[in-house]
């Protein structure tokens, strides 16, 4: 009797910890589908959800980091947002660390960049804010700390970044480097001679 008790409890005591684990991965997945619904968001309304500052994200933020003054002001909500991207999906909580979701985050910041240009310019002025815009998701998709190198598939392929327009996305700069800890580095674009670059943060 008391081997068979014993053999009851051993598997009693693998049952919970298989029903844990899975319990655990259950959580993680409901956290990356909340992170990437965040990212996914008009960089206005995921402003307004970060104000909550739910656990177990990072919303920390140093803004448009290594960018000319004049952009990291215009540019802060977008720059926020994609902070978010690197440090819960990318890096940190490591909730999808693949190439593929950095691409989508790095290409979701550009629509945002964009998006901006479009609320504060027309017609002329927008073309010049949209090469702004354009070189600063250059230097992210360059010189971005990597996260992985597994490709992930799910919602990326029908998501906001489809594959085949790629050739839409202008070529990165060449020089500069970004670190982990930095992943706009931003300046390495205005180096190369954007438009409008005449003054930097320190």
């Amino acid at each position: 009797m008391s081997q068979r008790i014993k053999r009851l409890a051993a598997i009693t005591v693998v049952f919970v910890a298989i029903m844990l684990a899975s319990a655990g991965a259950q959580d993680r997945d409901l956290l990356r589908r909340d992170a990437e619904r965040l990212v996914a968001l008009p960089y206005w309304a995921f402003t307004r959800e970060a104000a909550s500052r739910r656990r177990p994200f990072d919303w920390s933020t140093d803004g448009c980091s290594r960018t000319p003054r004049v952009f990291a002001a215009r540019f802060a909500g977008p720059c926020r947002q994609h902070d978010f991207a690197y440090r819960n999906l990318g890096h940190g909580l490591r909730l999808d660390s693949s190439e593929s979701t950095r691409r989508w985050a790095d290409d979701r910041f550009h629509d945002e960049l964009r998006r901006r240009c479009g609320e504060l310019f027309s017609a002329r002025r927008r073309a010049r804010c949209n090469s702004v815009a354009r070189a600063m998701w250059a230097a992210v998709r360059r010189f971005g700390p990597a996260w992985g190198s597994a490709v992930r598939s799910g919602p990326r392929a029908t998501g906001p970044h489809r594959p085949g327009t790629e050739n839409e996305r202008p070529a990165a700069p060449r020089t500069g480097a970004a670190n982990a800890n930095d992943p706009h580095g931003c300046v390495v674009a205005f180096q190369s001679g954007s438009p409008g670059a005449s003054s930097r943060s320190s």
